[in-house]
């Protein structure tokens, strides 16, 4: 399985191992920071994070890390 995120067509892949079950601490532990990281260093502050329906991103922990309500 392969996770993505496209940033305007720029961003770096991250694999996955197929077994792996990503939830939420997973997503925030290992995903999270460098798709952040990368959104940053290619948009700078301009940009929005769009996740879909997926539990790990919807998760009351993932909202918070990324400060979303503040």
């Amino acid at each position: 399985m392969t996770s993505w995120c496209l940033l305007e067509g720029k961003g770096r892949l991250h694999f996955v191992d197929e077994k792996a079950k990503i939830n939420t601490y997973h997503y925030i532990d290992n995903l999270l920071p460098t798709l952040v990281e990368d959104a940053h260093a290619l948009l700078g502050n301009n940009f929005v994070f769009h996740q879909d329906g997926a539990p790990a991103h919807g998760a009351m922990q993932t909202q918070e890390w990324l400060g979303v309500g503040r």
